[in-house]
């Protein structure tokens, strides 16, 4: 697998199951799930230039917004398994 920067859907993913990836984050000792996190998905609603937008995501909600590229939000890159 390869780690990337995870889309809309599969926040969307962990936001569905947030309660047992929290308690199992926890049980082994990882960095707990914080609140807002920067996606891969880009906004192509936001304005005339589409390149400067993309979504954040809310967890454990799963709320969406669009938000500027330049603004400062935490990544939570993920590891596909197969």
């Amino acid at each position: 697998g390869a780690w990337h920067l995870p889309s809309v859907a599969e926040f969307r993913s962990v936001a569905t199951s947030y309660a047992t990836i929290a308690r199992s984050l926890n049980e082994i000792g990882a960095e707990p799930l914080g609140e807002t996190y920067q996606t891969s998905t880009i906004d192509g609603n936001s304005g005339s230039n589409e390149q400067l937008f993309n979504y954040t995501i809310e967890l454990p909600k799963g709320n969406i917004a669009s938000t500027l590229k330049t603004e400062s939000h935490p990544v939570r890159p993920f590891l596909i398994l197969r």
